[in-house]
């Protein structure tokens, strides 16, 4: 096995939130306000991986070159979209500026970026309703 085997992901950030619902997740990026739906494949992986497997030990079998592509693929993808991040450079994982990758399995919704990515600790309605607010720009 090369060296992409042996990667580890580390534990979640603190921009990014997951929940599995049964052989679906959801995963938020809360930093750029994207969310994602993970398919039941997508999520088996990503199950895998938070659970503390390498990307090899997280495959059902890494010799299958179809499988290694998609999970390849699909690694990218979550790296590309902030969800994944490594502590060491991986080449064979490693984007290329410019390079935009799709992933069948992950659907992307934008739909509220402007919800999540308030801070809730600071941006909170102060008349009592306790909905977090966008703050107001005041321009002369």
């Amino acid at each position: 096995m090369s060296s992409w085997a042996e990667v580890t992901v580390p534990p979640l950030s603190s921009e990014v939130l997951a929940e599995v619902f049964g052989d679906e997740a959801v995963v938020v990026q809360l930093r750029t306000g994207a969310y994602y739906a993970l398919d039941p494949t997508a999520t088996a992986l990503w199950t895998r991986l938070w659970q503390g497997n390498t990307l090899g030990e997280a495959m059902d079998d890494p010799a299958d070159g179809e499988q290694l592509t998609r999970v390849l693929t699909l690694v990218r993808y979550l790296v590309q979209e902030e969800l994944l991040q490594f502590g060491a450079v991986v080449p064979e994982l490693t984007l290329e500026v410019g390079d935009v990758f799709r992933c069948d399995g992950i659907e992307k919704f934008t739909d509220m970026e402007d919800l999540l990515v308030l801070d809730p600790i600071h941006d909170i309605d102060l008349d009592g309703s306790g909905w977090p607010t966008v703050a107001e720009v005041v321009h002369d």
